[in-house]
């Protein structure tokens, strides 16, 4: 079946929406091209533009009442797929140099579980035939920052939010990669106008709160952690994370709360329960405490080193 169900679509890894857009935009390169321009002798950029408008419009619709079938729908990365579309260069992509870039761009996605470093070099070579590829500039980035090349990922980041800057994902992103680098403030920037561009991206809440607790900013944060959970009330670390930031402001009541809710979603996380039980010593609730540490413990905690 050409055209995804939206079930199956919310499976697939982002390489793979990524390598399926650019293999239809590749079909409809060597299919409609030759029709549009010997025929009619129309816009061909325009008509295969308008084609991968309705797939997307049939992956979106299809199967509307699966809304919530992985993290990156329910986090708010769902406009991903839109997003991904802007990236492909529609105009002028009806030459034999474009194809040759689009071949690169496809190996590339192919490699990248597989082979990071041969992957980049596709991209490389995609982006040194097409510049304005800026879906390439996007994945390099994302195994840039996957191999803790961050400084390299921000670069590509930075180069695609150049040339568009209404990517949110590319702002997410990036932010993540400054705050991996201790660039808190510019992290917190960067989340906001992802935030900007996209109100319900509950991900972007999740690490600006996060990184607002390097800061100090515990009341930033929890306001944020507080709207990730809004956004997304199934987010384990979402309420894990508010959880710390209560036992750090010795409100145990409402870090034990959290907690519990995390572990309610996700039982198979030990630091959790370890939390919780830090949360029960303060309350001198020690049968909890050992219980809970003993939990921990089954599911991978190492009490020695603690």
């Amino acid at each position: 079946k050409l055209i995804p169900t939206k079930k199956q679509w919310n499976k697939w890894t982002l390489p793979t929406k990524a390598s399926y857009i650019g293999t239809v935009i590749t079909v409809l390169t060597i299919f409609i091209s030759p029709i549009y321009s010997k025929i009619f002798n129309t816009d061909y950029d325009k008509k295969a533009y308008e084609l991968v408008k309705k797939i997307e419009k049939e992956i979106n619709n299809n199967d509307s009442l699966n809304t919530k079938d992985n993290d990156e729908q329910d986090s708010g990365i769902n406009s991903l797929e839109s997003e991904l579309l802007l990236l492909f260069p529609i105009n002028n992509m009806n030459d034999s140099v474009s194809k040759k870039a689009l071949d690169y761009y496809n190996i590339g996605t192919e490699l990248f579980d597989v082979n990071k470093y041969e992957a980049i070099k596709m991209y490389t070579k995609a982006l040194e035939i097409k510049p304005d590829l800026l879906i390439a500039y996007y994945q390099r980035a994302n195994i840039y920052s996957l191999i803790d090349e961050y400084d390299l990922a921000i670069k590509d980041y930075t180069t695609l939010i150049k040339h568009n800057d209404k990517i949110s994902n590319a702002y997410y992103y990036r932010g993540n990669c400054l705050m991996y680098i201790d660039e808190y403030e510019s992290a917190i920037k960067d989340y906001s106008i992802a935030i900007l561009l996209n109100p319900k991206f509950a991900k972007a809440y999740l690490y600006r709160g996060n990184t607002k607790t390097y800061l100090k900013d515990d009341e930033g944060a929890i306001a944020d952690l507080k709207k990730c959970i809004e956004l997304t009330p199934d987010n384990a670390d979402a309420h894990y994370n508010l959880g710390l930031l209560f036992l750090r402001n010795e409100d145990f009541g409402k870090a034990i709360f959290n907690y519990t809710k995390a572990i309610r979603l996700n039982p198979s996380d030990y630091r959790y329960y370890e939390e919780r039980a830090y949360s029960y010593i303060f309350q001198k609730s020690l049968k909890k405490a050992c219980a809970d540490l003993n939990t921990a413990s089954t599911l991978g905690l190492d009490i020695t080193k603690n």
